[in-house]
């Protein structure tokens, strides 16, 4: 399995066993993202190296 194919997220969230709608997956590529979105998981595209660091929780 690889990303983006939805089965590699849904392997994730059961092994790890975690609810999806209190995960957040971070990458760098738009269509990793997206797939992770269509299973209720929370996104977050790094596009430049660092942008994760404006994040606020």
């Amino acid at each position: 399995m690889a990303k983006p194919d939805a089965r590699i997220y849904e392997e994730v969230v059961k092994q790890a066993n975690i609810h999806p709608d209190e995960t957040l997956f971070f990458d760098d590529l738009k269509e990793n993202c997206e797939a992770a979105e269509k299973l209720g998981i929370h996104t977050f595209q790094n596009v430049k190296f660092d942008d994760w660091l404006s994040l606020r929780f």
